[in-house]
């Protein structure tokens, strides 16, 4: 006797507004994930009180802006939100080029991993690292 038991895609939310980091998301996980982007943190929030995803990625800086500080209209808000819930950030990559921004949110999120956008797109041990926070159990979120 065999039982077949099918797996639900792992859950990834990205929270970007520039589309070609989008599309880079969308290339990488698109077959491979539930996929969920948004560049307005009210809709991320709301997503958060819906769904449990296993890896999120979060920029910064928001609808245009560049290297402004932490407000209601940045992923900071994702983070306030995130850190509520009690979610420590194991499953949270910060890509944000702010490092300002990347600072703040780190401190709400202490287990967050912090990657440069430029680096995540160039980085070669990148689907090592997908692969082990996918797999990373909700207890260590």
């Amino acid at each position: 006797m065999a039982v077949y038991v099918e797996m639900s895609k792992p859950k990834v939310l990205v929270v970007e507004d520039d589309p070609n980091r989008v599309q880079w998301f969308m290339d990488k996980f698109d077959k491979i994930a539930e996929l969920f982007i948004t560049m307005i943190p009210e809709i991320a929030v709301d997503y958060l009180d819906k769904n449990e995803p296993d890896l999120i990625f979060l920029d910064h800086d928001l609808g245009d802006e560049v290297y402004v500080d932490s407000s209601s209209n940045t992923g900071d808000a994702v983070a306030q939100a995130l850190q509520f819930l009690g979610n420590k950030g194991g499953n949270v990559v910060i890509h944000t080029l702010n490092p300002i921004g990347a600072v703040n949110m780190k401190a709400r999120l202490p287990l967050a991993h912090v990657i440069p956008f430029r680096r995540l797109c160039t980085e070669p041990k990148l689907e090592v690292l997908i692969h082990w926070l996918l797999n990373k159990r909700i207890g260590e979120k």
